[in-house]
């Protein structure tokens, strides 16, 4: 990890001391430590950690001594099969905004087509008065609608997508219920299910006031 970064010292730097000496709060302009031949963004110290996972490259000297200077390494373990199922199902994840997506893309063009024809309607509109713009204008605001409804929900899925998915089953299952209760929400549904809303409150106002009079009438 030391070795990605752009605050990486030296291996060469042998004394603690003189490895105090570079001023972290100063800018550091990368790389900082001894890189490759052909490759300035490759630190050299990469190598030797290469090197000390795999127990290989000892130490050589002029007189033919050998000096292993890795020892009880190991070998990296992989882990191909496990990684690439868990990225397939963070993949498959996202297969649950295509519906959204979709309906994105559908209301997008269709409000494109809307304003292409109410603009020949307009034109037409100069030589024979027509009928048709009203109801133009009420579908380019249906589509309009559902497109900003469409793209909200998109941003909504994909902010729960960074919360819940790759942190285990039960987050995942919580995404899916939440992506699908996100889907069926509906604009006309919402605005009759506002209505009902407010009639059942003024319906709760009538019968309050009913019995507030009731209750604070005088008695004969």
């Amino acid at each position: 990890m030391s070795c990605g970064s752009k605050y990486h010292i030296d291996n060469s730097v042998k004394e603690v001391s003189e490895a105090g000496e570079f001023d972290l709060n100063q800018p550091i302009y990368f790389p900082n430590a001894s890189t490759t031949a052909y490759n300035s963004t490759l630190m050299a110290d990469t190598y030797r950690v290469i090197d000390a996972q795999y127990n290989i490259a000892p130490q050589m000297y002029a007189d033919g001594t050998i000096a292993n200077n890795y020892t009880d390494a190991s070998i990296p373990k992989t882990h191909y099969l496990l990684e690439g199922s868990v990225m397939l199902s963070n993949a498959l994840m996202l297969l649950i905004m295509l519906p959204t997506i979709w309906a994105k893309i559908k209301n997008f063009f269709l409000l494109l087509l809307t304003m292409l024809q109410m603009i020949f309607f307009t034109i037409v509109e100069l030589f024979k008065e027509q009928k048709g713009l009203h109801a133009l204008t009420s579908k380019i605001g249906e589509c309009l609608i559902n497109y900003v409804l469409a793209s909200l929900k998109l941003v909504i899925m994909v902010i729960l997508y960074n919360a819940l998915v790759d942190k285990g089953m039960v987050l995942g299952f919580v995404y899916i219920i939440a992506c699908l209760t996100i889907q069926s929400f509906k604009y006309e549904e919402a605005k009759q299910d506002l209505r009902n809303l407010k009639g059942n409150i003024n319906r709760a106002k009538e019968w309050a006031k009913r019995e507030v009079a009731i209750v604070t009438k005088p008695k004969k």
